[in-house]
């Protein structure tokens, strides 16, 4: 009919919202961040694949765990990362699918990690210290014996500059954070061969094992989709939570005059 298609993109899973601009009919589809250029992709085409008809709905992550398992269970991955905060959630993420995760501090650290041990894919952070991420890569690259190890970067930069020069320093792939963990799976599948290994570590259950006090609401902080990342942990999120008190919690104190 002419009339402009609209996709509403949140921060948040709001059943509220949804209802109300659902009763307003004039959005079509609604996408929850962080948004992959995949999934925003088929968003749009489905929006313009309708008839008059409007489709209102939330898309939401489905993860078939046991499918990942059967194909990469047990795979070595190096997390290349000097956050501590990044390290706890990346590591989360992917133990919860049955990955053996090792953390290298920063690029020099993980290019002397490879001399000695083998993994099936490297997830590579851009900025560090001592040796930045497109430094390591290419001192990698630089062995034949590593032409073919997946190495896939996972960095805040999210411009299509930042994919091209991360391919061009010789990564295979490139994830942004905060962590999609749908896209993060569907990488490490297409870029790590499947077949039996060794059993990694043991895949905790969505719950996130013991369950800890927490509030239902936080100012300022999405507790359901915060949870969601990190496989339902509670525990792992509470301290997060207090870490992030302890370190930030007297700036805006001090930034008044």
């Amino acid at each position: 009919d002419g009339s402009p298609r609209i996709i509403l993109m949140t921060d948040y899973h709001l059943e509220r919202e949804i209802e109300r601009q659902t009763a307003l009919g004039d959005v079509h589809a609604f996408l929850s961040k962080p948004i992959n250029c995949s999934l925003l992709f088929d968003t749009i085409m489905e929006v313009f694949g309708q008839e008059v008809a409007k489709v209102y709905r939330l898309r939401r992550q489905e993860i078939d765990v046991s499918a990942i398992l059967e194909r990469i269970g047990g795979a070595r991955v190096l997390l290349v990362e000097d956050n501590a905060v990044n390290q706890q959630v990346a590591q989360e993420i992917l133990e919860g699918i049955g990955l053996a995760v090792t953390v290298a501090q920063h690029g020099a650290e993980a290019v002397q990690m490879l001399e000695t041990t083998n993994f099936d894919a490297v997830l590579m952070d851009i900025q560090m210290p001592v040796m930045d991420g497109y430094s390591a890569t290419q001192e990698i690259r630089r062995q034949e014996r590593f032409k073919t190890l997946p190495i896939i970067a996972m960095t805040a930069n999210a411009l299509s500059e930042d994919r091209e020069r991360s391919l061009a320093a010789g990564m295979n792939d490139h994830v942004t954070k905060p962590i999609d963990k749908k896209h993060l799976y569907d990488v490490l599948l297409y870029w790590i061969p499947p077949g039996k290994r060794a059993a990694g570590v043991p895949v905790r259950p969505s719950s996130g094992g013991e369950a800890v006090f927490l509030p239902q609401q936080l100012p300022g902080i999405d507790v359901a989709s915060a949870l969601d990342r990190l496989n339902g942990n509670q525990k792992l999120f509470r301290s997060l939570l207090l870490g992030l008190k302890q370190e930030f919690g007297d700036m805006l104190g001090a930034t008044r005059l």
